[in-house]
């Protein structure tokens, strides 16, 4: 299995429409761009679904849905009693959008969320998911 990647925030991220088949692929550019300003990027699966994953230095997010935009849209949700000082608003398109708290997790989680996608077209089992 595979998932093509895309920057939301960077449209000319030379990486944009790669074909990402393995887990280490997705750990390797979560780390490369963890220096960025928190951003967006997407991963597309063949089977009709993608994963929007919102990526910080330390923290991020993800987001399941249908790439025909039908509901549901599912978002993993963090430990809220952690407070994460980095987490809230990732780029998108030029746009500062806002995550709520609850749905931050660490970026070592989303990395895990990413892998499993990639490698089963399939949410991480190991979080919760919540719709929204």
């Amino acid at each position: 299995m595979a998932a093509t990647f895309y920057d939301r925030q960077d449209e000319h991220n030379p990486l944009n429409g790669s074909q990402l088949a393995f887990g280490a692929a997705v750990h390797r550019i979560i780390d490369e761009f963890s220096t960025r300003r928190p951003f967006f990027c997407e991963l597309i699966g063949e089977n009709g679904y993608k994963l929007l994953l919102g990526i910080g230095k330390n923290i991020g997010c993800a987001q399941h849905s249908a790439c025909d935009g039908r509901p549901p849209y599912l978002m993993a949700v963090g430990d809220s009693v952690l407070n994460f000082d980095d987490c809230g608003e990732y780029l998108i398109g030029n746009t500062l959008t806002p995550v709520p708290r609850r749905y931050c997790v660490p970026i070592d989680t989303v990395k895990q969320i990413a892998s499993y996608f990639i490698e089963t077209w399939d949410r991480y089992p190991e979080v919760r998911w919540e719709e929204i």
